[in-house]
């Protein structure tokens, strides 16, 4: 988990602003399809709806994460 939770993280060490969102949002969305495909291959499950399942799980944590940081004040710089 902590491998996979550090992914996203990587542009931020890089750098900051628009490019490190950007970033984070194309590795975070390619890291999540991976663990689908890897979970789909391990359980033989359909690779198409385990992708789109690990993706819709992740953009939903990353949705639910903006809005509650946006109530609490927080912003990304």
């Amino acid at each position: 988990f902590a491998l996979g939770a550090f992914v996203p993280l990587i542009p931020w060490l890089l750098g900051g602003g628009d490019g490190a969102v950007w970033a984070s949002a194309i590795l975070g969305v390619t890291a999540a399809a991976v663990v689908g495909a890897v979970l789909a291959r391990l359980t033989e499950r359909s690779v198409l709806r385990t992708v789109a399942r690990q993706v819709l799980v992740a953009a939903g944590a990353c949705t639910a994460t903006y809005l509650i940081g946006g109530m609490l004040g927080a912003s990304v710089t």
